[in-house]
Formats: C-alpha cells, sequence, structure tokens
C-alpha cells in the first residue's frame, strides 16, 4: 500500500449498500447494452475480515471464517459483474493489521508496537 493510501485520520466511515439486482429489460435489450448505459461505478470498497480466535467456531458444517470467505467472494464476483470500474481491498485483522489490498502487492503486516 503506497503511503498516501493510508488512513491519515482516526474517523471511520461505514457505507452499507445492498447488493446490485439484476434489471430486467422490457425492451429486450442484451446485458451488454445495458451495463454499458449505466454510469461507471469507481468507488472503492474495503472488506475488513476478523481472523482472531473469535472465528474458530463452526455454524452449519462451516468453519465462521469459511462462511465469511465464501461471502466475500461471491460479492465480489457480483460487484466485478454489475460494478467493473469498482474497486475493492482487503483487510484482514486480529492482533495485528494485514493490509493486503486488491491482491497485485505484497500484503504489509502492521502491529501495535
Amino acid at each position: 500500500m503506497d503511503e498516501e493510501e493510508k488512513p491519515k485520520t482516526d474517523d471511520i466511515k461505514y457505507i452499507l449498500e445492498a447488493a446490485p439486482q439484476k434489471q430486467i429489460s422490457s425492451d429486450n435489450k442484451n446485458s451488454q447494452e445495458m451495463k454499458q448505459d449505466k454510469p461507471k461505478d469507481t468507488s472503492a470498497i474495503i472488506f475488513c475480515l476478523d481472523h482472531s480466535g473469535s472465528m474458530d467456531g463452526y455454524s452449519g458444517g462451516l468453519s465462521k471464517m469459511e462462511c465469511v470467505k465464501k461471502v466475500v467472494l461471491r460479492q465480489m464476483q457480483q460487484m466485478t459483474e454489475f460494478s467493473p470500474d469498482r474497486k475493492m481491498g482487503v483487510v484482514a485483522f486480529s492482533t495485528d493489521i494485514t493490509i493486503i489490498g486488491d491482491g497485485s502487492q505484497n500484503p504489509e503486516v502492521i502491529t501495535e508496537s
């Protein structure tokens, strides 16, 4: 992560948004044409994943961590399909913080000193 990408304040803002829904066109436009009509979404979303001991339990036969991984992967796939210009990144935390970013660079680990 580049220095200018790191937060410079302690403020945290959350933006919650429902997953995009497929639109059904009444005039039989194909999905490629529908994507071209939609304005580009260049916003960024960061998935913050807890990988501490609290995620060791199981739910419905899967570990809590496996459940989270499946949901995040599904969200990323949907965003790639419906908002291909949207930027996505991952931050994992436990006793330290690992900034994975978009996966194009090596993760950066931040530990409390």
